[in-house]
């Protein structure tokens, strides 16, 4: 604020510091940390009349009356921490001296200062070739009951009569950049065959030792041709064979992906491993960066000024890393609201290498004020205005609402009655701890309608749509917003007016993010700082697994494997059977690798032994979030083995005859050692007499399936897989056999029974008669013949 400053009080209980321009009078007071409760008590009179002076105050001052009748201004809370409040008095056209009497109470009523601290204020007579004449509209508030047509008669005054300074940042030209540099890469295809023995990769490669898996080789010269490396030991430390590379090879690709399996101790449990690397981006387009950081008294709360700090120290780093540097230019805007006691700073834009250790170091330890968004973003602006082709991006950081802004003259009404500033005076609205203005105006849109000026965001969102607007780019982060609870605005309702003054991506995304917690603003930086040189910019992989495999549980993890570390690591997560990172930010020599391990699922009906399945459908990853450009990683292939079983019929006949044996027998299988209860448990297999049944030996060897029905549902479609869905192995065992008519059934083993021939003997009598027929003879001896029967 222009004008003259002076020491109103300072003393172990605060202190009071007071600004005076020719129309307004301003006091800063500042509460020292204690542990009972203070805070200050305020009277303004007119020196001569000894009449107090009125004047505006917010919701968070009130008047107090003491014990000896005395009324004061005071705000309504006691404070314990360390705080800094402003209070602002225009100055009475009728006065020429104001007498302002300070008093300190305790949240027990005590007054703290045996006497009330005085100071007298002359008024400050302007220069006539200086003085601004303040607006007629601002002495006084307009209504809704104004008429439209007074209302247009006001503002046209206005206009005439103000001679105050007027800035129409809309007039400003729009800033020439070069063209887009972005790359496009051509897609790599991984390539499968599919056959009778499953699906595999085209060119593959195994793991040393390793039957059970196939993985996709990686490329040669960036291309769609692959390396023709065909085994190696799978060591996950390795970070040289089978990546699939985009726009370059080995330290100079923009990108490289790979991923490969390989079987456990545990039979049937396979670790996969998938490798993002990045790198710098090599046609960076010229930058022209300003951070704009709030430092507003409220910064100083959660450490936020520290994490500040160490996110501009990780931003100069990653940048300065990068190898790109001679292509930036970097300047810094510190703001709080004007005054000399408060927090602003500048640091004129300027090539990065001469001013990065500057950067670093001038963020303060302890900052104080309001926040004034719409002057850092001009200023801001203004540091960009070098029309010289470059990319120009504004980096803004703060924790508020504005508090602070320009006086808005002239709106655009937009398509949803939304409306922003379009032209702006030199004098502030100034509330202080909200966004809502205490004295709102009125000012006309496009339309020659008139708008009421109710809200600092008005004059904000119009500067930022103007920058952006000119060809600046604005990335914001939110650090721990809350509502403006005086302006009636909830958090969500806050946050979307910050999305409002940030740039948008190509797919319409906001460059706008939420920090929850103040370690989130460093993370931030870090992030912004790879986005603006890193080819992997929120970076995204979508890997789902496919049937007959399962996610084990508790497996999944993301590591850093580069040789230059990541600050700030990427989210893994399992959705379902799909697992998912976001966030990925890699530059120059920073990798990522994520482990997760699979069960292959051999209990199921229709699984197959020694087929090769794919364990994932298509995995990709997305480099830029703002790009649709995918890359696929190739899919390893795996299978489990089976087991062939070997079943004997034995046939035992006391009479030689073989003629009473059937077409076939059928067994009863059981399988034991099965995880899933719903998995089959028994089955059947048939076993058919042979061509020329001479011998008393049934075999059937190599049965891969068996039946899940006998009799007329007969049909082998089950398969006999080596262990169960936990990698233990299967017992199978024929446990009983479907009846044979005329034969006793007996196992010998788990795989063969024998059959005998049941005997059934003879119920014959046989009379000796005399001649005479009338007595039997005894001691007769007869012989009996037939077939094979001689007895």
């Amino acid at each position: 604020m222009d004008g003259s400053s002076s020491e109103v009080l300072n003393n172990q209980y605060g202190e009071v510091t007071s600004y005076q321009t020719s129309d307004e009078l301003v006091l800063e007071t500042k509460v020292h940390a204690n542990t009972e409760g203070r805070r200050f008590l305020l009277e303004i009179a007119d020196k001569e009349t000894k009449q107090p002076v009125s004047f505006s105050i917010s919701d968070e001052y009130t008047e107090y009356s003491d014990l000896n009748g005395k009324t004061w201004v005071t705000t309504t809370d006691f404070f314990t921490n360390e705080i800094v409040k402003k209070i602002k008095i225009d100055w009475p056209e009728e006065s020429e001296k104001l007498e302002v009497s300070l008093q300190v109470q305790q949240q027990n009523e005590n007054m703290l200062l045996s006497k009330p601290v005085k100071k007298m204020f002359s008024q400050v007579k302007a220069d006539p070739n200086t003085q601004l004449t303040k607006e007629t509209s601002q002495s006084s508030m307009f209504h809704t009951s104004t008429t439209k047509e007074q209302m247009k008669e006001t503002a046209a005054t206005t206009e005439e009569t103000s001679e105050e300074k007027i800035t129409k940042p809309f007039e400003a030209p729009v800033l020439s950049s070069l063209p887009s540099t972005k790359r496009v890469l051509d897609a790599i295809q991984p390539e499968y065959t599919t056959d009778e023995t499953g699906v595999y990769p085209k060119a593959g490669w195994k793991p040393t030792g390793d039957v059970n898996v196939i993985n996709h080789q990686g490329n040669k010269d960036a291309s769609n041709h692959w390396d023709g490396l065909t085994d190696w030991d799978g060591d996950s430390d390795n970070k040289t064979n089978s990546y699939i590379e985009y726009g370059g090879t080995g330290t100079n690709a923009d990108y490289a992906i790979r991923k490969f399996a390989k079987e456990t101790t545990t039979p049937g449990l396979y670790d996969v491993f998938l490798n993002v690397r990045g790198n710098v981006q090599k046609e960076v387009a010229p930058l022209d960066i300003v951070l704009v950081v709030d430092w507003s008294g409220s910064m100083n709360e959660e450490h936020r000024l520290t994490e500040v700090r160490r996110g501009i120290n990780n931003f100069i780093d990653t940048l300065d890393h990068s190898g790109v540097t001679d292509k930036i230019n970097l300047g810094y805007v510190g703001y709080s609201s004007n005054g000399y006691s408060y927090s602003n700073a500048e640091l004129p834009i300027a090539p990065f290498d001469s001013v990065k250790d500057q950067v670093k170091n001038l963020t303060p330890l302890y900052t104080q004020g309001g926040t004034f968004t719409q002057k850092a973003l001009r200023e801001a602006g203004n540091m960009l205005s070098n029309n010289n082709g470059h990319e120009k991006i504004i980096v803004l950081l703060t924790d508020g609402v504005p508090t602070f802004s320009y006086q808005v003259t002239k709106v655009h009404t937009e398509e949803g009655k939304e409306y922003y500033g379009t032209v702006f005076s030199d004098r502030e609205d100034q509330p202080g701890n909200t966004s809502l203005i205490a004295r709102p105006m009125y000012a006309q849109d496009q339309y020659g309608e008139n708008k009421l000026i109710n809200s600092t965001f008005i004059a904000t969102i119009g500067e930022a749509m103007a920058l952006k607007e000119k060809g600046i780019e604005i990335h914001g982060l939110g650090i721990q917003l809350q509502g403006d609870e005086a302006a009636g605005l909830s958090k969500t309702q806050v946050e979307a007016k910050m999305r409002k003054m940030v740039s948008q991506d190509a797919n319409g995304e906001f460059y706008y993010e939420s920090a929850a917690k103040a370690s989130d603003i460093s993370d931030y930086l870090t992030k912004k700082a790879i986005h603006l040189s890193g080819t992997i910019s929120n970076g995204q992989v979508n890997d789902p697994i496919a049937q007959p495999f399962i996610y084990e549980e508790h497996s999944l993890e993301v590591k850093d494997v580069g040789t230059n570390s990541i600050e700030v690591m990427p989210k893994v997560t399992i959705d379902g059977t799909t697992i998912k990172s976001n966030q990925i930010y890699l530059g120059k020599d920073q990798e990522i690798q994520i482990h997760y391990q699979v069960r292959i699922q051999t209990e199921g009906n229709t699984f197959q032994p020694d087929h090769w399945y794919q364990m994932n459908e298509r995995t990709t990853l997305q480099p830029l979030s703002e790009s649709s450009e995918l890359a696929e990683f190739g899919i390893p292939s795996a299978k489990a083995p089976g087991v062939k079983l070997n079943f004997t019929k034995q046939w035992e006949e006391f009479d030689h005859d073989k003629s009473s044996r059937p077409d076939h027998v059928m067994y009863e299988v059981k399988r034991t050692q099965t995880a899933d209860p719903n998995s089959w448990q028994t089955a059947f297999v048939q076993l058919n007499k042979p061509a020329s049944d001479t011998g008393d030996t049934w075999t059937r060897n190599d049965v891969v399936q068996l039946s899940e029905k006998s009799g007329a549902g007969y049909q082998e479609n089950v398969f006999l897989p080596k262990y169960n869905n936990q990698g233990k192995d299967f017992t199978y065992q024929a446990i009983t056999e479907l009846d044979v008519p005329g034969y006793t059934s007996k196992q010998l083993d788990n795989t063969t029974w024998k059959n005998t021939k049941q005997f059934t003997p003879l119920n014959v009598k046989v009379i000796k008669q005399s001649s005479s027929g009338e007595q039997p003879l005894e001691g007769a001896i007869f012989q009996l013949k037939g077939g094979t029967l001689d007895v």
